[in-house]
C-alpha cells in the first residue's frame, strides 16, 4: 500500500514539475524573443549613438588641436622672421650724424605720424607736438597728440641717460604713465632702439601691446621713426613717424592740436 501511495506520490509531482517546467518553457519562449530585441536592436543603436557622439567630439577636439598647433607654428615663423631679418643695431655704429637724443628733443620739435595694419592698410594719422627739457633728472618729453578722428592725448616721457655699455652703445631707460614697467634703448651712430610695453585704451578695454621703436636721424634737424607694433610676438602693425626741429620747427605755424 506504501509502495502504491509512494508511486502515486511520485507520479504526482512529476506532472506538477512538468506542468511548471512547460509554463517555464512557454514563458521563455515568449520573452525570449522581446530580450533579443530589447539587446541586439535597442541596446546597439544606443550603444551606436554614443560611439557616434564620442568620435564628433574627437573630431573636433583634434581640429582645434591641429588648429592650435598650426597657431602656434605661424607665432614661431613670424617671430623667427622678425629676428632674422632686423638688423643688429650695432652695424649701423659708423652712420652720420650721431644722434645726441637729449640735443635732438631740447626744445620744441614736431611730429607727423602714421599707424598702417600688419597688411599695409592706413588706419590712423596723428601729429605730435613735443617739448623737451634736458636737466638732472633726465631728458623731459612732454607729448602731446591729436588723431584724424579728433581723439587728443598726452604722454610725459622721463628718459635717463645710464652710460656707455661694454659694446661701447649708449644707454637709455625711460617711464611714463600709459607704460608698462621700463623702456629701454641704446644708441649706435645716429640710430636708437626704444622697446617698451604700453596699455592702450581700445572700445573702453585695455590692451597691452609692445613697440619697438626704431629712430633713424637723417640730418640736424630731421629723423624718421619706424616702430613694430606686436602682441603676443605677432606683429600687428607699423607706425611711421617724421619729426622736425631746430630751424624747421620754428619756421612751421603753431600745430593745432585742438582740431584736426
Amino acid at each position: 500500500m506504501f509502495v502504491l501511495w509512494s508511486d502515486a506520490k511520485t507520479t504526482l509531482l512529476r506532472m506538477k514539475l512538468n506542468k511548471v517546467f512547460s509554463t517555464v518553457c512557454l514563458h521563455y519562449l515568449k520573452v525570449k524573443p522581446v530580450c533579443q530585441v530589447i539587446w541586439f536592436v535597442v541596446f546597439p543603436r544606443k550603444s551606436k549613438q554614443v560611439k557616434n557622439r564620442s568620435a564628433d567630439i574627437m573630431n573636433v577636439f583634434k581640429k582645434i588641436l591641429k588648429l592650435a598647433v598650426l597657431g602656434l607654428f605661424l607665432a614661431g615663423l613670424v617671430g623667427c622672421s622678425q629676428a632674422l631679418f632686423k638688423a643688429d643695431i650695432k652695424d649701423y655704429a659708423a652712420n652720420t650724424p650721431a644722434l645726441k637724443l637729449e640735443q635732438f628733443f631740447e626744445g620744441r620739435s614736431y611730429a607727423y605720424g602714421i599707424f598702417e595694419d600688419r597688411f599695409g592698410n592706413l588706419k590712423r594719422q596723428f601729429r605730435v607736438s613735443i617739448d623737451g627739457r634736458a636737466g638732472a633728472d633726465g631728458l623731459i618729453l612732454d607729448e602731446r597728440f591729436i588723431y584724424d578722428d579728433g581723439e587728443t592725448a598726452r604722454r610725459v616721457w622721463t628718459i635717463q641717460n645710464k652710460g656707455v655699455n661694454e659694446t661701447g652703445l649708449v644707454q637709455y631707460q625711460g617711464q611714463a604713465e600709459d607704460i608698462d614697467g621700463v623702456a629701454t634703448g641704446q644708441i649706435a651712430g645716429n640710430v636708437l632702439s626704444w622697446s617698451y610695453d604700453i596699455v592702450l585704451s581700445l572700445s573702453g578695454q585695455n590692451l597691452k601691446v609692445r613697440f619697438d621703436d626704431f629712430i633713424y636721424q637723417l640730418d640736424e634737424d630731421i629723423a624718421i621713426n619706424r616702430a613694430f607694433v606686436s602682441k603676443w610676438g605677432v606683429e600687428i602693425g607699423q607706425v611711421t613717424l617724421v619729426f622736425l626741429r631746430g630751424d624747421l620747427a620754428t619756421k612751421m605755424p603753431e600745430m593745432n592740436l585742438q582740431q584736426w
